[in-house]
């Protein structure tokens, strides 16, 4: 699988009521001692020669598990790294713990050899590791609504527009729920996200995904193993598009229904031949008469096309690209196919609010 280098399996538990006390753990490191004896119980404890803190170049070197179980008093408020890397890199696998004065956030990650050898169940051990962790934790930590496996690089399915679930992470192989996440002590959850999480129980799936209940959680399974990157890929898909329809997610702050993005200038100064200029970049922004049709200011249109292939506008300032501004979308598009073999392949649009959109952003252009 070239476009996976390591598989990420993580959860986050909180320690209700810990905030405002000593850490959780200087009083009881049970819950760490059991998440890493889960780890070794599914078989996932991968030659783990070495700890330390993340970062470290010089981590100590794990002579069993048990006498690592014994450290664990000395440990601090930071994030430790167990893995088979003598200089503590983040190559291959290894199991990371962030410890927080109320939350533990463990995160086992599979790479390398270990994950070759491991596809074809590696998401089998991952989803009874994250049950496993919750079954341990029960009673003394809240596993958070959603804990899963994703994938390094990081892979979401182009979406346009992209849409942004509430506690639905992008790319996952396998989601585990917590349905009784709300009902955790003192916890005051936003209201979308109960109501997403309804949806998501009695939603219909793809036909290539299943959902299973286990110890209390939901289990999303969405593929059945890592064997054939084709079918892991229209399994995210087929996920992108399940949390877009049946969640009926939002769209993204910074882009809109059509699928357009919103053009944000941090810099912006007038030129007396465009009314914006960003000095930063060198690009302009000129506005023109076109219509949906194709018609255009041609004059205009042609005094850009010598800027553009100048470098500079009239008065001297240097002009690395031109931005073409029409005054709706369907002009915008019209006008790109204009001005594009003129140097310009950038024609957007203004709202009434004087927004600018593209409506052809980086990622969905059409060539």
């Amino acid at each position: 699988m070239d476009r996976f280098e390591q598989i990420l399996i993580g959860a986050r538990f909180h320690f209700p009521g810990a905030g405002n006390r000593t850490p959780w753990w200087r009083e009881n490191t049970q819950p760490i001692a059991d998440v890493l004896r889960v780890v070794e119980s599914v078989g996932l404890w991968l030659d783990f020669r070495f700890w330390g803190r993340a970062g470290s170049r010089r981590p100590a070197r794990v002579e069993s598990l048990d006498a690592l179980l014994a450290t664990l008093p000395t440990w601090e408020d930071h994030t430790y790294r167990i893995g088979a890397d003598a200089h503590g890199g983040a190559e291959g696998s290894y199991l990371e713990m962030i410890l927080r004065r109320d939350w533990l956030v463990p995160t086992l990650v599979v790479g390398g050899d270990d994950f070759e050898a491991r596809r074809a169940a590696l998401l089998d051990s991952a989803e009874g590791l994250l049950v496993q962790w919750h079954t341990a934790l029960r009673g003394r930590a809240w596993l958070q609504p959603v804990a899963g496996v994703t994938t390094y690089p990081t892979y979401s399915p182009p979406s346009r527009p992209p849409r942004a679930a509430a506690i639905w992470p992008g790319g996952a192989l396998l989601d585990v729920v917590n349905p009784r996440f709300a009902q955790e002590p003192g916890s005051e959850w936003p209201a979308n996200i109960s109501e997403e999480l309804e949806q998501a129980l009695g939603a219909a799936l793809p036909p290539s995904a299943r959902r299973v209940k286990r110890e209390g959680l939901i289990v999303f399974r969405w593929v059945d193993d890592l064997r054939d990157e084709d079918t892991v890929l229209r399994a995210l898909e087929a996920r992108q598009q399940w949390i877009a329809e049946a969640l009926d997610a939002p769209v993204m702050a910074g882009w809109n229904e059509a699928g357009d993005q919103e053009v944000v200038l941090v810099q912006r100064e007038a030129r007396p031949s465009v009314p914006i200029y960003d000095a930063r970049l060198r690009v302009g922004y000129l506005p023109i008469v076109a219509t949906d049709d194709g018609e255009v200011d041609e004059e205009a249109l042609a005094a850009a096309a010598t800027w553009v292939r100048d470098g500079r506008l009239p008065d001297g300032t240097p002009l690395a690209g031109l931005r073409l501004i029409a005054p709706v979308r369907d002009a915008a598009i019209a006008l790109r196919a204009r001005s594009r073999p003129l140097g310009m392949p950038k024609a957007l649009y203004v709202t009434s609010d004087g927004r600018l959109w593209d409506p052809f952003p980086e990622g969905f252009d059409d060539g």
